[in-house]
């Protein structure tokens, strides 16, 4: 979604049409970022798809810490090694990966992210790091790149302040 996260819950519209469809029900699907997607034909001459579930995105929910690895700030969905995690909103700003160190994430910044800063254990970098924040994010965490990545801080750009090591093989 270039414009950040999708919002669950509404319709996106796909398609009008005229004329008969002929579903015997509606069906689902899944995709990546543990979105789930259920295309439905209840409204005539429209074809909408419902977006459920979603990817951890962190609300700095925590009464405590701004630690990775307390489920509250992840709106209580914690996070697991292998999944694209997303900064939003504007709690919590500087925070800290305690999670194990070299875990891989790919990470996003959403539309409404405030200008975060992250530290703590070195990561292994999955699927890059994409930003659609108006503001400056700063990574200040080492990492290891295993595959071809890209980096896209978007219009508010993007500073890496830790270590990196490109361990992809490029042949």
């Amino acid at each position: 979604n270039p414009s950040g996260l999708l919002k669950t819950g509404q319709p996106y519209h796909l398609v009008n049409y005229t004329g008969v469809i002929n579903f015997s029900s509606d069906f689902g699907y899944n995709n990546p970022n543990n979105y789930s997607f259920t295309t439905v034909t209840n409204t005539p001459g429209q074809i909408n798809v419902i977006v459920s579930g979603g990817p951890p995105v962190w609300n700095g929910g925590s009464l405590t810490d701004s630690l990775w690895s307390d489920n509250a700030n992840w709106g209580n969905n914690g996070i697991s090694s292998g999944e694209t995690i997303f900064f939003a909103n504007n709690a919590r700003l500087v925070n800290t990966n305690d999670t194990s160190p070299g875990n891989s994430y790919g990470i996003g910044f959403d539309t409404s992210a405030g200008s975060f800063t992250l530290y703590g254990n070195p990561i292994s970098m999955q699927g890059g790091i994409t930003g659609v924040s108006p503001n400056p994010q700063k990574i200040n965490l080492d990492i290891t790149y295993t595959s071809g990545s890209t980096n896209d801080g978007g219009a508010g750009g993007l500073t890496l302040g830790g270590n990196i090591t490109n361990a992809a093989n490029n042949d």
